[in-house]
């Protein structure tokens, strides 16, 4: 759109909103509280939309997101996803950088594998398998 274009569709929603978003002066304009506080939904609600189309993609180009920790999807993950993929070809896998069950809160991320307590998690769980964790010291430090 053109600058005059925009300037017109702003004027159109603030004499339809009945109040001013911009305080003009001169070549220069600021956000008004109004207009501050419509900028915060705006961003909201644009995102969510946003979100909500990136989802549909994936579902229909059979795109799965899992979030998992560097060292587990390096360590763990990778070796196994071969045999995965060569018997579901169909579905695109996505792994993405995680840091604990947060990443269940972004929508972007479909499933994650967190180290952890279960107690601990926000998000629906299930405990994949139990592990010990041994604390290891160099000789210096011992």
């Amino acid at each position: 759109m053109s600058q005059g274009a925009v300037s017109y569709r702003i004027k159109q929603l603030e004499l339809e909103l009945g109040l001013l978003l911009f305080e003009r002066n001169g070549s220069s304009i600021r956000l008004t509280p109004a207009g501050n506080e419509f900028r915060h939904t705006t961003r909201r609600v644009l995102q969510e939309l946003d979100d909500a189309a990136r989802s549909l993609r994936r579902r229909a180009a059979r795109e799965v997101v899992i979030g998992v920790s560097t060292y587990f999807g390096s360590r763990w993950l990778s070796p196994r996803l071969i045999r995965f993929l060569t018997r579901h070809p169909d579905i695109v896998l996505r792994l993405q950088p995680t840091i604990g069950d947060s990443a269940l809160l972004n929508s972007s991320v479909d499933v994650a594998v967190v180290w952890g307590s279960q107690d601990r998690f926000q998000s629906k769980h299930r405990c994949l398998f139990e592990s010990t964790v041994t604390p290891m010291v160099g000789p210096a430090l011992a």
